[in-house]
């Protein structure tokens, strides 16, 4: 049987165009907002937010391996939630810190680092940010790699009619790599 969605309230995404999918993933569990009500989508998103939300979203196991992480000089600042999707996180490998020694955990993540760190593990990909364009621009190169027969895989955050729809669509191609 499917399970009941949990029911999940934030008072300050009802005019959101993404509402919806704010809900869902709060309800999958892979985001959880600031508390009482709260989930501030116009907040920067911290490293600590998006190891939970990345940890979360692979369905990888969380246990207490935070001992690996004391070699980073700031690992007192990690906040005691996020401690085990951090251990997780550095157990997969899916995370760097921003220097060699300094994981940054309460830093805000762009944009351009979260691409970096999910297109990392693909061996051809292509990923687009910036300031302005990226949706136009994403949309060009992923027609062009279509039109190539690439077959690429593509993520992208508005309305791309030719993969069907919009906000955020992905098309699942052949090819190997993705294209975000």
């Amino acid at each position: 049987p499917t399970p009941t969605p949990i029911p999940i309230e934030f008072n300050d995404i009802s005019e959101s165009e993404f509402k919806d999918e704010i809900i869902s993933l709060a309800q999958k569990g892979i985001i959880n907002g600031k508390g009482n009500g709260i989930f501030a989508p116009f907040d920067m998103v911290k490293r600590s937010e998006f190891v939970k939300m990345l940890v979360s979203t692979l369905g990888v196991p969380v246990g207490d391996e935070g001992y690996a992480l004391t070699l980073f000089k700031d690992y007192d600042k990690i906040e005691k939630w996020s401690l085990p999707y951090w251990a997780a996180a550095y157990r997969l490998n899916v995370i760097k810190g921003t220097s060699p020694n300094t994981l940054s955990p309460n830093d805000a993540i762009t944009r351009a680092e979260m691409l970096g760190i999910l297109m990392d593990e693909y061996e051809n990909s292509i990923a687009i940010s910036g300031t302005h364009g990226k949706t136009t621009t994403t949309s060009m190169v992923s027609l062009i790699l279509e039109n190539a027969k690439v077959e690429p895989t593509i993520l992208v955050g508005g309305n791309l009619a030719e993969i069907g729809g919009i906000h955020f669509q992905a098309a699942t191609g052949a090819g190997e790599g993705v294209h975000a």
